[in-house]
């Protein structure tokens, strides 16, 4: 099940939606639920724009130096450019 509707801010939106315009919603979910996350521990944005967003780049050496090796491998498995590496809420 696709949507093409997106109602939110725009530092949530998961990539696939920049790039196709739809997205599965529980696998949108998960992403957006990561930025959360992301953004209480960091006090900012894993990404700034929708073309950071399109291009899926976390700081990987600034969140090796700040969080633990599981916290660090949750957001790796999660905040990813392909919707259906990302772990399911089961898996997390």
């Amino acid at each position: 099940m696709y949507t093409s509707n997106f109602g939110g801010t725009t530092e949530f939106c998961c990539p696939e939606f920049f790039h196709t315009g739809s997205c599965q919603p529980f696998l949108a979910d998960i992403w957006a639920m990561m930025v959360t996350l992301y953004v209480i521990i960091f006090r900012r944005y894993p990404f700034l724009n929708p073309d950071e967003i399109k291009r899926c780049q976390l700081d990987l050496k600034f969140l090796q130096s700040r969080i633990s090796e599981e916290l660090y491998d949750l957001f790796t498995s999660t905040l990813t450019h392909q919707p259906y590496h990302r772990l399911t809420m089961h898996e997390i």
